[in-house]
């Protein structure tokens, strides 16, 4: 804490000043409680617009984000800025680029959500090889007609292809697995992962039931499905996308 003399007297004012952009929360005493270890003060920004955090971000320490972009404009406005930090995983609403010139570090959650959006995978597969949503809407309607619902799967025996074999990857594929799916996977690396068959992406598409995205969003993914992609694929297959659209 720093002690500063203003008309109203001696205030106490903390040695950081630490920048949030927005939240998916309902209150923060958690962020407020761990700054304040480090004499940190929070900076709650009453709406996530670039002109608002522009407006506070001068005098600010380190940014924290949700989802709000934090593009150059920001970043430069906070000439003192030390860090910019992720509150998840992907990085695109981050200028990083800019953040590298200025040598500032960005850090993210790399497994956060991940045991959840693999869960939310796994039950999106399901109900897409069950007919489950297609039931639900009969049954509302007042219909129930087991000879009119399309095929049903049994889900045993099938193909996954996971692509991207991240934290959120890996752990869909244990769980398919575990479950009797054959899983394919497609990766950068060449780095196994047990009982996960490594593919070329063309390959893990021509033969897999259910395809499930688990990268991130980056130049190097951006269009990473498209017709061509969609054309290799089984007429009777599904695409499932729990990752970023782009």
């Amino acid at each position: 804490m720093i002690a500063s003399r203003g008309r109203g007297g001696d205030q106490v004012v903390s040695k950081w000043r630490v920048l949030l952009t927005d939240y998916a929360w309902s209150e923060l005493s958690i962020e407020r409680e761990v700054l304040a270890e480090v004499d940190a003060e929070l900076i709650e920004a009453p709406e996530p617009d670039p002109e608002t955090l522009c407006r506070l971000a001068p005098g600010v320490d380190a940014i924290m984000t949700c989802w709000a972009g934090v593009p150059r404009a920001l970043i430069e406005a906070a000439p003192r800025c030390r860090i910019v930090s992720r509150m998840g995983i992907g990085l695109d609403n981050i200028d990083v680029a800019c953040c590298s010139e200025r040598r500032i570090p960005v850090t993210n959650v790399p497994n956060y959500c991940a045991t959840e959006v693999a869960e939310h995978a796994l039950a999106l597969l399901f109900a897409l090889a069950r007919n489950i949503a297609w039931f639900h809407h009969q049954t509302k309607s007042g219909r129930y007609d087991l000879t009119a619902a399309p095929t049903m799967q049994t889900i045993e025996g099938q193909t996954l292809g996971v692509v991207g074999l991240g934290s959120t990857g890996c752990r869909l594929a244990e769980k398919a697995i575990g479950i009797g799916l054959r899983v394919l996977g497609s990766r950068r690396s060449e780095e196994r992962v047990p009982d996960v068959e490594l593919s070329r992406l063309e390959t893990l598409l021509e033969e897999s039931d259910f395809v499930s995205l688990h990268v991130p969003l980056s130049e190097s993914t951006r269009d990473l499905i498209g017709s061509s992609q969609l054309a290799r694929m089984k007429n009777t297959a599904f695409l499932i996308n729990t990752a970023r659209g782009g």
